[in-house]
């Protein structure tokens, strides 16, 4: 269908035309790039989980990071994409609907994977550079009072096909992972990770993968598999 098309003032014949509007396919082909655009900016925006907290937390960045990393591959062009604090919000409200008392913090720590990784996680960061990196730390309590800490972290490569190999990596039991913030400081960094209950996921060059561990034995809330995979989704 023709679209009408505003034709701005301009001088023909030496005199003065008025603007009009008239029809024709300008302003139809206008509408598909605009339409283009937009699409792509909402694709965009759902491969890149947007987490936060309430309240007044904020994102721990490293000096002269800026705002936003990027999503980018040599066969696509770069996108704005962050993992924010409204994703840790999100994370909190799921394990709250399974009866979980959690608050968390979210911590940017920009392209140094290599130096918050242990094990063969961390020879492979030294091979192939993170262009991102993420991690949240959450304390959930039960009914009881009893505490359970959840590790999670998101990890941006540089493309798609790397992601999928340091995926693969990280899931293999043994092979080590991104350093849990509890461990880097605070009353639980004595608490070590077992890896029994882990979940994982990828989408795109984005890898999450998150852990749970109780602070002590007999832990009796919902269970740690499920806390989990309620993390990494």
């Amino acid at each position: 269908m023709a679209r009408r098309v505003w034709v701005r003032p301009h001088v023909r014949n030496g005199r003065r035309v008025r603007g009009y509007w008239r029809g024709g396919r300008g302003f139809s082909r206008v509408s598909l790039a605009i339409t283009a655009v937009v699409t792509f900016s909402l694709t965009a925006g759902g491969i890149d989980t947007a987490v936060s907290a309430g309240g007044g937390v904020s994102v721990k960045r490293p000096p002269g990071q800026q705002r936003s990393a990027r999503n980018c591959s040599q066969s696509r062009p770069c996108t704005e994409a962050e993992i924010t604090i409204g994703d840790l919000r999100s994370i909190e409200v799921r394990l709250a609907r399974k009866g979980l008392q959690v608050n968390g913090r979210l911590q940017n720590d920009g392209t140094h994977c290599a130096d918050h990784s242990y094990g063969t996680v961390l020879e492979f960061f030294r091979e192939h550079p993170c262009a991102a990196l993420y991690r949240a730390q959450f304390q959930g309590q039960d009914k009881k009072g009893d505490v359970v800490l959840i590790a999670v972290s998101w990890v941006r490569m540089a493309d798609q096909e790397t992601a999928a190999v340091y995926k693969k990596m990280v899931d293999a039991y043994g092979t080590g992972n991104v350093t849990e913030l509890s461990r880097e400081g605070g009353k639980y960094r004595t608490v070590r990770y077992t890896a029994r209950n882990y979940a994982s996921g990828r989408r795109g060059n984005i890898v999450v993968n998150a852990q749970a561990e109780p602070v002590v034995r007999g832990w009796g809330g919902i269970a740690l598999a499920t806390i989990a995979n309620e993390a990494a989704r």
